[in-house]
């Protein structure tokens, strides 16, 4: 099964360096480098998953100026990840509010959307991050790519994508469009 994610959020807020993470395209560098419109990377799980799953990764860019293409982009996506500075709350509110439309559609549940928190420094001490809107249900990761490398993340993620694949799986072209 092939599917594909969509991986938003704020400008500067990570979507590169998580979807680089994930699919080992690229080693991490942390270097920040504006995405124009939509980058697909391809993730392949670990062999606990494997032949059950592939995931195009759409690192869609953060910019204002490609909501436009957002209708085209979601077209057929099977889940969303929001990422998000768990260490700039507001910023992160407002980040969910705004890409809030691509769940839109979505079907019952939120098994289709994952929050991955992304620090620009240490992981804040207060509780966790409360969202509103169609990004308030969606599990939510703690990402500290320092302290691993991103392993943990990517299991998190491959185990997040098993079960959209589980869903889309019981369903006729399943997609939140």
């Amino acid at each position: 099964m092939r599917l594909k994610v969509l991986v938003v959020g704020a400008c500067k807020s990570g979507k590169t360096r998580v979807a680089n993470v994930l699919s080992e395209a690229v080693e991490d560098t942390g270097v920040c480098s504006p995405t124009q419109g939509v980058r697909i990377l391809e993730y392949e799980p670990a062999t606990t998953f494997a032949n059950k799953w592939v995931a195009e990764l759409w690192d869609c860019s953060g910019h204002q100026r490609f909501e436009s293409c957002w209708p085209a982009l979601q077209h057929g996506a099977h889940a969303a990840i929001l990422v998000v500075d768990p260490c700039k709350a507001e910023a992160a509110r407002a980040a969910a509010d705004r890409f809030s439309p691509l769940l839109a559609n979505r079907p019952p549940g939120q098994a289709h959307a994952l929050v991955v928190l992304l620090p620009s420094g240490p992981f804040p001490a207060s509780p966790p991050l409360r969202l509103t809107g169609a990004w308030s249900e969606a599990r939510q990761l703690r990402a500290d790519l320092a302290a691993d490398g991103g392993q943990q993340l990517r299991r998190d993620v491959a185990t997040f994508l098993s079960d959209v694949a589980a869903v889309a799986s019981d369903r006729d072209e399943f997609s939140f469009t």
